[in-house]
């Protein structure tokens, strides 16, 4: 899926944000890799073996803003503030469940 960014006509910041958030991805993309090639050499396969399911490039960045939350808040509902425990999807998270 392209990747999709608002117009930024004018707006040398959100211009700015966008380039730099766009190489933040790339740089991730390529940790996501390395990350799944040390998992194949701990596994004893062969260290390229994930290649082929992490060169398509389909990582998603997600960027999340919680606004800040009382403290009362996390004593009244007991610490569960927002979203409970949970798996995100993707190769690292759903391997590190297998764990």
């Amino acid at each position: 899926m392209p990747n999709h960014w608002p117009p930024v006509e004018g707006d040398e910041a959100a211009a700015e944000f966008g380039e730099f958030m766009r190489g933040f991805h790339a740089t991730c993309a390529e940790l996501h890799a390395e990350v799944m090639r040390a998992v194949a050499l701990g596994l004893g396969i062969e260290e390229r073996w994930f290649d082929e399911y992490t060169d398509g490039r389909d990582n998603t960045l997600r960027l999340l803003h919680y606004p800040e939350v009382p403290k009362d808040v996390f004593k009244k509902n007991k610490g569960q503030v927002r979203a409970g425990s949970h798996s995100d999807y993707g190769s690292i998270s759903e391997f590190l469940c297998l764990l």
